[in-house]
């Protein structure tokens, strides 16, 4: 399982990812999204491509910020697996 701080960082690369890449390849991002479960295409959609902050996400879907974070945490561990498995790395092993 990923730590803290390297789930810090592969959120930091997925946000870098999706906001400088062309919109060409966004249909490589819905792929990889589409293989992933409902909850993390939700919350992954909403973060990065709807734009919505922390708080108003965990209130979209009846969570405090806390049990948010800790989803979406969880979200962008599966999607980063999804997104290896096609050929890109955005974890990061210790």
């Amino acid at each position: 399982m990923a730590t803290m701080a390297t789930t810090l960082s592969m959120v930091l690369r997925m946000q870098l990812l999706i906001q400088s890449m062309p919109r060409t390849n966004y249909q490589f991002v819905a792929e990889v999204l589409n293989q992933c479960s409902e909850s993390t295409r939700k919350l992954i959609t909403d973060r990065y491509i709807n734009g919505l902050t922390v708080w108003q996400a965990a209130d979209s879907i009846g969570y405090g910020r806390t049990r948010y974070k800790e989803l979406f945490s969880i979200a962008c561990n599966e999607f980063a697996e999804r997104y290896a498995a096609r050929g890109h790395e955005l974890r990061i092993f210790q």
